[in-house]
């Protein structure tokens, strides 16, 4: 199985030199928008949460959403994050 990819904040901090001839700064950031998601949660706090383990020892989350739909959250090696739903 492959280990989930992890994925940190840093913070970077810029000093100029003395002299320095720069008054600017220009920074570059990019997002994306998740596509076909319900504006709800797969673990809402007001319901339990079961966890069990498949027969190769990788758990399966059982929750109820805020939308009150059962979820099953499982391990997956082809999601950047290591679960899928």
């Amino acid at each position: 199985m492959t280990a989930p990819a992890t994925y940190s904040i840093e913070t970077v901090t810029l000093t100029p030199t003395a002299g320095a001839h720069t008054t600017s700064l220009f920074a570059t950031a990019s997002s994306s928008i998740m596509t076909n998601y319900e504006p709800s949660r797969s673990v809402d706090s007001q319901h339990r949460i079961e966890a069990i383990e498949d027969i190769n020892g990788n758990p399966i989350i059982f929750s109820v959403g805020t939308n009150n739909h059962l979820y099953a959250i499982v391990r997956s090696s082809t999601e950047k994050t290591g679960w899928a739903q």
